[in-house]
């Protein structure tokens, strides 16, 4: 199964985003990161996207473990605050959302 992540360049839990106001996106791979990036549209001189956009495009030369790049695009998205945490089941039954922060 590691050989399938590494082909495929799937993560090995998708990382949840924030796309707009109300919208959450599921990312599971790093093509659907890299899609992200392109469809955010971050500016040219942000260092931390160029930086992400570099890790996710040497992961899928073969250069970075697949690991590293989804946790560099982890980190991108909490430090932008467009990291969307899943929401947890409680014991109780209720829900809540896991604290980033």
């Amino acid at each position: 199964m590691t050989v399938n992540l590494i082909i495929n360049g799937l993560f090995d839990e998708p990382i949840y985003a924030g796309s707009g106001r109300y919208l959450v996106e599921e990312i599971g791979s790093v093509d659907e990161a890299l899609g992200y990036m392109e469809t955010r549209a971050f500016d040219e001189n942000d260092l931390i996207a160029n930086v992400t956009c570099k890790a996710l495009s040497k992961c899928l030369e073969g250069q970075l473990p697949v690991s590293a790049a989804r946790e560099t695009f982890y980190r991108m998205l909490k430090k932008k605050g467009l990291l969307v945490e899943p929401r947890t089941a409680l014991n109780d039954g209720e829900f809540s959302e896991r604290d980033v922060a």
